[in-house]
C-alpha cells in the first residue's frame, strides 16, 4: 500500500518530503548550538585546569580540584585550603560572566554542580567542627572575610543556577549530617552553621 501511495505522488513532492525528513533527523541528532552552549563551553575551557576537561586548544586536562579538596579537608587550615579557595574564587568570577538566562544550560554540567555543592558542604563542615561552635559568634572558625565572601558567592551562583528549592534541599541535608546535629534544635543548628552567614555583608 505504501508503494502504491509513493508511486501516486509526484516526484517533486517525494523529494521535498525526503529533504524535510533528512533535516529533522540531522537536527535531532545534532541540535543547533545556542549562545548559552557557547558560554558554557567557554567557561569549561577556562576552568579545565581546575575542574578537568578540554582547554581552548582541545587538549584534555586532568582535574586538580579533587587533590586540592583533599588537602584542604585534611589540613583544615588557612594554609592547606589557600590554593583551593583561590581556585574557587576564580570559578565564581567565571560563573559571574555567564548571563543569567543561561542558568538552565549551566545546570546541565553535572561535574560543576557536584563540586560547587561539595565545596560549600566542606566549608560548612570545617566551620562546624566536631561538635558545633560554642556560640553563633564563633561559627566562622578560622575563615576570614575573603573566605566568607567566596562562600557567599558560591551560594549565590548555586541558587541562581540550580534554583531555590534545590538549594533548600541541599541545606537541610547538609545541616542534618553535621556532627551531633541531632543534639541541637533546628533553629540553633541553622544559626550556628556557616549556611546562615549574612551574605549581604560580603557583597
Amino acid at each position: 500500500m505504501l508503494d502504491q501511495l509513493l508511486n501516486s505522488l509526484p516526484k517533486t513532492v517525494i523529494a521535498i518530503v525526503a529533504i524535510v525528513i533528512g533535516f529533522v533527523v540531522i537536527v535531532a541528532s545534532d541540535p543547533p548550538r545556542t549562545t548559552c552552549d557557547t558560554q558554557l563551553e567557554l567557561f569549561q575551557q577556562q576552568q579545565s585546569e581546575f575542574l578537568g576537561g578540554k582547554d581552548a586548544s582541545g587538549k584534555t586536562r586532568k582535574a586538580s580540584i579533587a587533590k586540592l579538596y583533599s588537602i584542604c579537608q585534611e589540613s583544615n587550615s588557612p594554609g592547606g585550603c589557600f590554593e583551593y579557595f583561590l581556585r574557587l574564587k576564580r570559578l565564581n568570577q567565571d560563573l559571574d560572566l555567564i548571563p543569567k538566562q543561561c542558568s538552565e544550560t549551566v545546570a546541565q554540567d553535572s561535574n560543576l554542580k557536584g563540586w560547587v555543592l561539595k565545596s560549600m558542604k566542606l566549608m560548612t563542615e570545617i566551620s562546624w567542627g566536631d561538635r558545633g561552635p560554642a556560640s553563633i559568634t564563633r561559627k566562622n572558625a578560622w575563615f576570614d572575610a575573603s573566605d566568607l565572601s567566596m562562600f557567599c558567592a558560591l551560594k549565590k551562583n548555586a541558587t541562581q543556577i540550580y534554583g531555590v528549592e534545590a538549594m533548600d534541599t541541599w541545606r537541610e541535608v547538609t545541616l542534618s549530617n553535621l556532627p551531633e546535629a541531632e543534639k541541637v534544635d533546628r533553629e540553633s543548628l541553622y544559626q550556628k552553621s556557616l549556611i546562615s552567614t549574612p551574605c549581604e555583608a560580603y557583597r
